[in-house]
């Protein structure tokens, strides 16, 4: 789009690009990538991991080389920055959104905090009829492939993101209504792995505790190595036959390790 009552540079994207545009998440903060110059710096930063009480879809972008924190973003013209740490707040899903604007150059003056660039983001608005509409999107594992480290074959996985949106008049031509719903659905499991007690550590030996680090193990002593330490056998200690019971029920609830062979 080329204007002519200003100097200003950007991109304009459409509300059926917002809508037909494959976003992770349906964040529709993250059309600031498609311009030119825009670069995703969000795994730079730690944000919602160490910074303590931000959304999850807050993102930073560095805009024609300007600071991560230098993009300013607006909904309906009014300024939607989370100001704890100056990103942007989370937007409403992108059936709700008509226009997504991003200026990245000869900023007007109206916009004093933005060093990158200025995101407008202009929602959708009721009209002198009555509109609306569904969505569901699906994500599975029909596709996935497993796990390197699955011994169960590929991980369950299922996403759902559902919801709708409707406009239509109060008092036509005058006053007008517009919502919109978004309810995300999503269960997934992650294969781990676990340390559990080999043969000889089930028996009450965990000598190798101490000589796996370079230690000498002598009558339950752990000596040398990362230092020397007592190691406690289970079943060593003489008590009432409840807690003795209770403790071989646990041994043997464990799955049993293997020994890899090379």
């Amino acid at each position: 789009m080329v204007t002519t009552d200003s100097a200003t540079l950007g991109q304009v994207i459409g509300q059926k690009e917002v809508v037909d545009l494959p976003l992770s998440g349906r964040y529709a903060q993250a059309l600031v990538f498609l311009v030119p110059g825009a670069d995703n710096v969000t795994a730079n930063y730690c944000a919602a991991n160490c910074e303590g009480g931000v959304f999850p879809s807050e993102q930073y972008a560095k805009v024609n080389g300007a600071g991560a924190n230098g993009v300013s973003y607006q909904l309906d013209g009014a300024d939607f920055n989370d100001t704890y740490i100056n990103t942007n707040l989370p937007f409403p899903n992108p059936d709700a959104i008509q226009e997504f604007n991003l200026v990245t150059s000869n900023m007007s003056a109206v916009y004093g905090d933005a060093l990158g660039g200025v995101v407008n983001v202009t929602l959708k608005s009721g009209t002198n009829a009555i509109h609306g509409d569904v969505f569901e999107f699906l994500r599975n594992n029909a596709l996935d492939a497993a796990n390197y480290f699955s011994i169960s074959g590929v991980s369950p996985l299922k996403q759902n993101q559902f919801g709708g949106d409707v406009g239509g008049p109060i008092l036509k031509k005058r006053m007008f209504y517009f919502g919109s719903y978004q309810g995300t659905r999503f269960n997934q499991t992650n294969p781990s792995s676990q340390n559990v007690p080999d043969a000889a550590e089930r028996a009450g030996n965990f000598g190798e505790l101490c000589t796996n680090f370079g230690g000498v193990f002598v009558s339950g002593v752990c000596t040398g190595g990362s230092g020397t330490t007592q190691l406690y056998n289970p079943f060593s200690v003489v008590n009432s036959g409840r807690c003795r019971a209770h403790r071989t029920r646990t041994i043997r609830s464990l799955l049993i390790r293997s020994r890899p062979t090379c």
